[in-house]
């Protein structure tokens, strides 16, 4: 039998000796089809081969090169061959993951770092002395709260670790971390902290000034001589890189290039056009002439979608030394970019939330009559429902807080994206079911029967408690409304460090602890926060979450647990009302 190693180029990779272990070690497939290795090659993989950017695109090449030569030199029936394929999609995904889900990261890294070196945080971290936690928002005047959120992310980023209970902080032993504290160079006071406006003046052309070009050129420069990380645990390289990314590759997304060929994504024509190649060039994202590598086409298909989400809170980024002293002032989340990222990031789960509405519909005999979407965005999920429906024999309705989602989605509807019948309600909390209900029945709507479809909304219901959830979740229940949504599962520390950039959710988790949101536990219950998981929550309101139509994403670990714990990254709730239960159960 051949082994991997014999495959043509197979030692063209530094690490070639660990990947052998891997890609020849155990696999298998998960419930939900994903295919998975074992904890110990996972653990190989994590402590010892680097994947981010240069070295991510690097590995990723030459995973898809050993790929077609196993293809032509093995017997494609063989078990071993079979497994080894395995072995190679998750690698292979995992990497793509996390050239997706890394930057964002980096980003607020680069931020909050920023905030702890003007406080004198990194001081004390450089000392590589024990940082109390309480002891020190008491002797500085710093915000307890704001502390902890922010060394929360920093843990789970592997930047910080715990020491002498549980508000002691410590800087990792991990050299390039030790490097990043001990040389980092703070944002300068003067300089935006949103880049977007002036990258977008670039993309659209526009004429800027010669200090904006100055102030572009000097942010676009990234500082020389800087070394890749030996592993997944970021070091400078990796934090200013990803610091760069996020707006530039969101500037791209506004400009009318992203629809271009991908041949060409930052043309020379482009103000300062050779400095944002150079910088995606140092990520592994284009080769040489702007041509995307194959990593670069998938950042550039999916990392719009949670950079922009992320982005958003670019503002709780300026005042965020202003938060660590405790004053919360008047910031907020920049909702109107929030609206495309969020269609963006959902698209997908909308697919699979439409796909189990037509299956249950056609399994139960449900006729449609009503469909909603809450948190409406620019409606995507309806724009897949009216595609597949029509709206001859369905009334739509579109529903949110913000005028700038309704207003996004009333575009898309004069362009003809969605229903000429849809109808939207404003100033909807969706905390409280009657800021919906009322107005529909005004307008002579029955919602009992009606599918209402959530993307990562109940979320951003403020000052949560498991109570206040399940209240509103019996609201919606006793109206009568087939409820289906997708929330992100609340993630600890833990789960972060041991799955490195294999989910978005650290900074997802940040953004939204420090602006008031609440995401919930995958499971039953989280010790730490007290609180529910969504499950628990409906089912205590009188939901039953029908199994055979709650979809999910792939698991958090792409490896089959030993302690059964792996929670999915994100679920679809399929909600049936109490009325609509014992019908369904007996079908």
């Amino acid at each position: 039998m051949v082994s991997v190693e014999d495959i043509e180029g197979f030692a063209a990779s530094p690490h070639h000796k660990i990947l052998a272990a891997i890609i020849q070690g155990e696999t298998g497939m998960s419930s939900a089809g994903f295919p998975t290795i074992s904890e110990i090659s996972f653990h190989l993989w994590m402590t010892n081969v680097p994947h981010l950017f240069t070295q991510g695109s690097a590995l990723l090449d030459w995973l898809q090169t050993i790929e077609e030569g196993i293809a032509r030199t093995t017997p494609p029936s063989s078990q071993a061959v079979e497994s080894w394929l395995r072995a190679i999609k998750v690698l292979e995904t995992v990497i793509q993951t996390a050239a997706v889900t890394a930057p964002t990261d980096l980003w607020l890294m680069k931020h909050i770092l920023t905030s702890h070196h003007r406080a004198g945080i990194l001081k004390l971290l450089q000392s590589r002395k024990v940082v109390c936690l309480q002891d020190l928002a008491s002797s500085q005047g710093l915000s307890i709260q704001q502390l902890r959120y922010d060394f929360h992310f920093l843990k789970s980023r592997a930047v910080v670790t715990d020491a002498d209970g549980d508000d002691g902080c410590a800087l990792t032993s991990h050299p390039q971390i030790q490097n990043l504290i001990d040389a980092f160079e703070p944002l300068d006071p003067a300089a935006p902290v949103n880049w977007l406006p002036l990258l977008n003046q670039c993309f659209a052309g526009q004429t800027i000034s010669r200090e904006d070009r100055q102030q572009l050129t000097d942010f676009l420069t990234m500082p020389e001589e800087l070394k890749p990380a030996p592993n997944w645990i970021p070091g400078r390289l990796e934090m200013e890189l990803g610091y760069r990314l996020v707006p530039l590759l969101l500037a791209w997304r506004n400009s009318p290039y992203h629809q271009a060929s991908p041949e060409c994504v930052i043309p020379e024509k482009v103000v300062l056009s050779h400095l944002m190649n150079a910088c995606l060039m140092q990520a592994g994202l284009v080769h040489e002439g702007s041509k995307p590598t194959a990593l670069g086409r998938r950042v550039l298909e999916r990392g719009p979608g949670p950079f922009g989400i992320i982005h958003a809170y670019h503002e709780y980024m300026k005042h965020h030394s202003a938060l660590l002293q405790g004053q919360r002032g008047q910031t907020w989340v920049a909702r109107g970019e929030n609206v495309a990222a969020s269609q963006d990031a959902n698209r997908k789960t909308f697919l699979m939330i439409n796909d189990s509405i037509d299956r249950f519909m056609a399994r139960h005999n449900f006729q449609m009559k009503v469909f909603i979407e809450h948190a409406v965005g620019q409606g995507e999920a309806t724009r897949q429902r009216y595609a597949r429906s029509g709206a001859d024999t369905i009334q739509y309705f579109g529903a949110d807080l913000e005028d700038a989602a309704i207003d996004r989605a009333v575009e898309a509807q004069k362009r003809g994206e969605l229903p000429p019948n849809m109808r939207f309600v404003r100033k909807a909390d969706i905390g409280d079911p009657g800021y919906l209900i009322k107005p529909l029945e005004a307008w002579g709507v029955s919602v009992q029967g009606a599918i209402m479809v959530v993307g990562n909304g109940f979320h951003e219901i403020r000052s949560q408690t498991n109570e206040k959830m399940i209240a509103v979740f019996k609201g919606y229940n006793e109206a009568g409304i087939l409820l289906i949504f997708t929330e992100e599962s609340a993630l600890s520390d833990d789960d972060l460090l041991h799955t490195g950039w294999n989910t978005y959710h650290a900074g997802f988790r940040f953004v939204h602890e420090i602006s008031g949101q609440g995401l919930r536990p995958a499971y039953e219950y989280d010790k730490e926060t007290d609180r529910l998981s969504w499950r628990a929550c409906l089912e205590r309101a009188g939901y039953w979450v029908h199994p055979s139509y709650t979809t999910q994403t792939r698991t958090i670990y792409p490896v089959p647990r030993a302690n059964g714990y792996n929670p999915a990254i994100s679920v679809n709730y399929f909600c049936i009302p109490t009325w609509l239960a014992g019908r369904v159960r007996e079908n």
